[in-house]
């Protein structure tokens, strides 16, 4: 793949990569088959995932001005990386589901384990994390008619904490960690069914964030590279809803419309460069 980093109509700065990622997958889940108000399940999940980049980051040090610069190939300057990553995610689950009359109550927990490493073997360096997360999450609905429902939920999710390669001042390649985003999720709602034909569904919700992540590119010794990390707390709201009616058996007409915002946000994103490699 060819990228054209700075993005202008001359190639000051491109990047040329080859990658690969070998994924596995493997889940598995055991719940009971009763036909009474009180069900389980159980399971467990494991994944490895390895991306391997190898790039190189090539840089016009000449005269733009000068057309023949631009094909001289003494005024480019290579930066080469060859970059291998290994993540791996452990996890076991657990849900029940209680029904009571009109009520049906339900709770889940997650334990996640995850490990990832990072390693550079051009400049022999390299880094390693992990961490655990739990997330559980509890969810209570009532049946307000025969196909009209009310529900409430409390969860909480997770974005692994990970590694990106930077450059230091002296313009060597940099491991540069970031920490696990969490939130906890809050939501009530409304789903229904009218008239065997109509569908309407909504929903309010609030979301708490707890070291959330920032994207971004930033210039790093000469070369752009893509930044992520942790900004702080912060937390936004909103609603939606959808509307769904068949009008006749070949045509189905629907809408939906949300709207959210901020509750508090990160008032100031501050980036820290690498630190310059020994």
């Amino acid at each position: 793949m060819v990228t054209d980093v700075d993005k202008g109509p001359l190639p000051f700065l491109t990047a040329f990569q080859s990658f690969k990622r070998d994924v596995l997958t493997q889940e598995i889940r055991l719940e009971n088959s009763n036909a009474g108000p009180f069900t389980w399940l159980v399971g467990l999940f494991g994944q490895s995932n390895a991306p391997d980049t190898f790039e190189d980051t090539r840089t016009f040090n000449g005269d733009p001005s000068n057309s023949a610069s631009l094909t001289d190939p003494t005024q480019y300057s290579d930066l080469y990386t060859d970059l291998h990553q290994r993540h791996h995610e452990y996890a076991a689950f657990r849900n029940a589901k209680y029904e009571w009359d009109r009520w049906t109550f339900e709770a889940g927990l997650r334990l996640d384990h995850n490990t990832s490493g990072m390693t550079d073997r051009l400049w022999n360096i390299s880094q390693t994390q992990q961490g655990t997360e739990y997330m559980p999450k509890f969810s209570a609905s009532y049946q307000l008619a025969d196909r009209v429902m009310s529900y409430a939920t409390i969860s909480r999710g997770f974005e692994p904490g990970d590694m990106n390669e930077g450059f230091a001042a002296n313009g060597n390649p940099v491991i540069n960690s970031y920490r696990p985003e969490t939130t906890w999720n809050y939501e009530i709602g409304l789903k229904s069914t009218l008239f065997d034909r109509v569908r309407f569904n909504a929903a309010a919700f609030y979301i708490d964030y707890s070291g959330r992540l920032f994207q971004t590119n930033a210039l790093e010794a000469n070369q752009f590279v893509q930044v992520i990390q942790n900004i702080g707390a912060s937390s936004n709201y909103g609603g939606e809803f959808d509307i769904s009616a068949k009008l006749w058996p070949e045509l189905m007409a629907s809408a939906s419309f949300g709207v959210t915002s901020p509750g508090s946000a990160v008032k100031e994103i501050t980036y820290r460069p690498a630190a310059a490699v020994p």
